[in-house]
């Protein structure tokens, strides 16, 4: 059972191999629905009706509880209206507040007068607007004149001198005593204005004590009165609901009818083949997809020759394919030799002639072959680009400079008791170091014993003299089959003291974000790789190596490659 969507619909849906049967499922519940909802309508009718009964009685048990004890509190408080605008005590409390103002200023008047009389009297107010003092002071300043005039005339002892003075005299003591008198007079009535703003300022306070009690107690009428109210909502609700269930109680219709009738269907409608089919067609064609799309983003290496240029920023100087048999070689670097016509020895060319265009100056003289790291083809590229500057017809010389995983003897099948590491470490000096094998023009120096400590011996000075003997002694190319710069400091040792150097990485393999450390730590040093050599390549990277199709290449004569002492130099 579902509800139809938007609608007030609900569509019953039975699942049986018998049609008949389940029709008559269907309608079947559709029946014992309608039914039981008008029971049930009936029942909460009933049940609601009882229920809103019961609260009403105790509803109205309650607002008449709350209705007495608001009158009572209302009678005990003596209180017959809270309301501000007509409250006496508010209108008092005001007045009151009026006065204090009031007298506040008559005080502070008082005080003023009091203390300019008391500082200066004789510029007070008071005392210039009594007529008394006036007159003194005129009866003074006379006095004063005469004693002035006589004084011209009599000495100061003489009798008449006396008795003015006595008279000046007696004018000052009146003067200063009417002066007191007002002095008082004024303190008298400072203190009066003093008396009056304490007593109002008492009833004040007494009266905003009657004003808080009164707030006290229209808080709690408040909440009587509240709680009355709500009390009288709660059951004049209730008694107009007990009225609607009352009504609705007596209706017996229901609000649910079947619209269309179940029938028997003629066919089965699950299930789909057709639509289980196509979802399962489009699942699949969608998971594929997303599982090859999660395949390309987690796999960042090389997929495209002209991803070089655009991520690293170096030209691309060679695409060597990848090639699964060997012809029992020991490398593949030998079918530059064995098959010259072939499309890796024509690869290999390729990139030889781009190393000679790759300056003003031609192909570098020494060459350092390097990788991000292992298995890249490195020492393959090394050997056969060795093999393509032997085919010119110069001298050349392969260094294996891996000491830590030489490859090179291995490669021609020769022993490593003696090489790179014994000259570098000072050992027997004046044994061959240089080993003659059969491709023409070709000279081979091994890595020899893995020593303690590599890099040590690569900072030294002796490689950089092994380097410049071999080109005093005739030897047009030298390359230097070198370790692999991540995790190692041997390929920057060896960078610092090669000018060229040419990086290998192997496409569909290297991740793209190893190859960046490589070229910033290379970088870093002060060396920058003259271009990348893309190994192992199929259709899928490039079909730049498909020209041996075009061509014809591919037929040609092979020769055994072994090992081959010869007389060599000595490099002592």
């Amino acid at each position: 059972m579902e509800q139809v969507r938007n609608s007030r619909l609900l569509k019953i849906a039975v699942d049986n191999p018998d049609p008949r049967l389940a029709a008559r499922i269907a309608n079947t519940v559709a029946q014992a629905f309608i039914s039981l909802n008008l029971e049930r309508r009936m029942e909460a009718s009933s049940y609601a009706k009882t229920f809103l009964e019961q609260q009403l009685a105790l509803t109205k048990a309650k607002l008449e509880e709350s209705e007495r004890r608001l009158n009572e509190y209302a009678r005990s408080r003596n209180i017959l209206t809270l309301d501000e605008k007509t409250n006496t005590v508010n209108q008092t409390y005001t007045e009151y507040s009026s006065a204090l103002v009031k007298a506040e200023q008559e005080r502070i008047k008082y005080e003023s007068e009091y203390q300019a009389i008391k500082e200066a009297p004789d510029t007070a107010v008071q005392v210039l607007q009594s007529r008394t003092v006036q007159e003194y002071k005129a009866q003074r300043t006379k006095l004063e004149t005469d004693y002035q005039q006589n004084l011209k005339i009599y000495k100061e002892n003489f009798p008449l001198m006396v008795q003015l003075r006595v008279q000046i005299s007696e004018l000052d003591s009146k003067i200063k005593a009417e002066v007191q008198g007002i002095l008082r007079s004024v303190g008298n009535q400072l203190n009066m204005a003093k008396q009056q703003e304490g007593l109002i300022r008492a009833r004040l306070q007494q009266t905003r004590q009657e004003i808080m009690q009164g707030q006290d107690r229209q808080v709690d009428y408040n909440l009587l009165k509240r709680e009355v109210d709500t009390n009288r909502e709660l059951y004049d609700g209730l008694l107009q609901q007990v009225k609607e269930v009352g009504v609705a109680g007596g209706v017996e219709t229901n609000n649910i009818q079947v619209v269309d009738k179940a029938e028997v269907p003629l066919f089965p409608y699950k299930p789909n083949l057709a639509l289980n089919s196509a979802i399962g067609l489009l699942a699949g064609l969608v998971l594929g997809l997303m599982l090859v799309f999660l395949i390309e983003s987690l796999d960042d290496s090389i997929k495209f020759a002209d991803e070089v240029e655009k991520t690293l920023g170096l030209p691309l100087l060679g695409v060597i394919p990848h090639v699964k048999d060997k012809n029992d070689l020991p490398s593949l670097a030998f079918l530059a030799h064995t098959d010259p016509r072939g499309h890796l020895a024509e690869a290999y060319r390729s990139t030889r002639t781009a190393l000679q265009f790759s300056s003003s100056t031609g192909a570098p003289r020494v060459l350092l072959v390097t990788s991000t790291t292992k298995n890249e083809g490195k020492s393959t590229t090394a050997l056969a680009l060795a093999i393509s500057f032997a085919q010119l017809g110069g001298k050349v010389a392969l260094i294996d400079s891996d000491m830590r995983n030489p490859t090179v003897h291995k490669l021609f099948q020769m022993s490593n008791n003696f090489g790179l590491s014994s000259y570098l470490a000072g050992q027997d000096p004046d044994k061959d170091l240089l080993r003659k094998v059969n491709v023409p023009n070709l000279t081979v120096i091994t890595a020899g014993p893995v020593p303690p400590s590599p890099v040590d011996l690569l900072m030294g000075p002796l490689f950089g003299e092994l380097i410049t003997r071999l080109q005093a002694i005739g030897y047009e190319h030298i390359v230097v089959d070198g370790p692999p710069v991540l995790g190692l400091a041997d390929a920057i040792v060896l960078g610092n003291q090669i000018p060229a150097v040419l990086y290998v990485a192997q496409a569909s393999r290297t991740r793209m974000s190893h190859i960046k450390d490589a070229l910033r730590r290379l970088r870093m040093a002060g060396i920058n790789p003259r271009g990348v050599v893309l190994t192992k390549t199929t259709s899928q990277n490039t079909a730049y190596y498909t020209y041996d199709n075009y061509y014809g290449y591919g037929v040609g004569t092979q020769q055994q490659v072994g090992l081959k002492t010869e007389p060599s130099l000595q490099t002592s």
